[in-house]
């Protein structure tokens, strides 16, 4: 869904593995984190950033039950969260909001489902974090500098120049992984 508006068409479930939560669903905390990592060298003042890819989002889902109905719902719909047994391995699940769709979360594993909790009078709450699956991709770069002023000192360049062989080495061997 583009350009959701939540006045417009509100929707307060998630779909995952194409079955409907119970009760009202909250989204909380996904976001779209990317890695970095800093890197410095001895005797030598500031550093280099070198993006190391796009992370992994972590959210919850709060179902808030009001009903009987919202019950029986939940007992139907509480096997897809459940624990996998002892020697079976977890397998990510489909996930449908307007608000993942945003972030462009399709696909996830549970980490955790909390016990059901009276919040208020007549209202239960069960919490259900997430964590985002994604295949894997290559993707290692170095942020562009500021457009400001290029560098004349000769290290620069000849990084800049490395940094750039290595940048298509890299797409290439994705080329090549990905048409094998």
């Amino acid at each position: 869904m583009s350009n959701w508006n939540p006045y417009e068409d509100p929707v307060n479930y998630i779909v995952l593995e194409g079955k409907k939560s119970p009760g009202l669903a909250d989204v909380a905390g996904a976001g779209t984190p990317r890695n970095w990592e800093e890197r410095q060298g001895y005797g030598l003042s500031g550093a280099t950033l070198w993006f190391t890819g796009l992370g992994l989002a972590n959210f919850s889902v709060t179902l808030r039950l009001y009903s009987v109905a919202d019950w029986d719902a939940w007992h139907a719909w509480k096997s897809i969260v459940k624990r996998v047994p002892f020697g079976r391995i977890p397998k990510a699940q489909d996930i449908r909001h307007p608000l993942l769709d945003e972030l462009e979360i399709k696909s996830v594993v549970v980490t955790n489902v909390y016990q059901p909790e009276q919040t208020e009078d007549g209202v239960w709450t069960v919490k259900i974090d997430f964590k985002q699956y994604r295949k894997l991709k290559l993707q290692l770069m170095k942020p562009e500098g500021s457009k400001d002023k290029e560098s004349d000192d000769p290290y620069d360049i000849r990084n800049d120049q490395m940094s750039k062989q290595n940048q298509a080495l890299a797409e290439e061997k994705a080329r090549l992984l990905g048409s094998g």
